[in-house]
Order: C-alpha cells, then sequence, then structure tokens
C-alpha cells in the first residue's frame, strides 16, 4: 500500500488476518499473508513453498484444499460483503 498510514490502520483494525494462530480460531483454517508486490521470482518460490506445504496430509497423503480469497477495489461492494 502507498500509505503506510492507511496500511498501519488496516492491520490494527484487523488483527486476527496477520497472526495465523487468531486466523485458526476464529476462522478454522490456517491463513497467511502473500505480499504481492515482490519480485515475481520470489512469488514463484513462495508458491512452491505453500503448494508444497498444504497440498497433501502428511501421513495420508490425501489432498487438502487451498482457498483463493479475491481482493475487491471496490471498498463498497467489499462492504456488502461483511
Amino acid at each position: 500500500m502507498k500509505d503506510d498510514a492507511v496500511w498501519r490502520d488496516f492491520v490494527r483494525a484487523t488483527p486476527e488476518i496477520f497472526d495465523p494462530r487468531a486466523t485458526k480460531r476464529r476462522y478454522l483454517c490456517d491463513a497467511y499473508l502473500v505480499d504481492l508486490d515482490r519480485r515475481s521470482e520470489m512469488l514463484v518460490e513462495d508458491t512452491k513453498y505453500w503448494f508444497g506445504l498444504f497440498s497433501h496430509q502428511r501421513e495420508t497423503s490425501l489432498w487438502k484444499g487451498m482457498l483463493q480469497v479475491p481482493l475487491c477495489a471496490d471498498d463498497d461492494r467489499a462492504s456488502e460483503l461483511l
């Protein structure tokens, strides 16, 4: 985000989405922030890491699922979804 104050306010207002333990408690899932402003090579490395970590169960090798949450650019529309 270009405005550091806006970003800080957002993080303070929604701490549960930046704390994996709090997210697990509240939403019953693992959630991690992905910084899309990183270099493309690093995004590819991150994708490989997350896919390897979350694609299968360790003990049974059964497939897990991943959820992609779209980011809404229209704040009015995003507010309707809450």
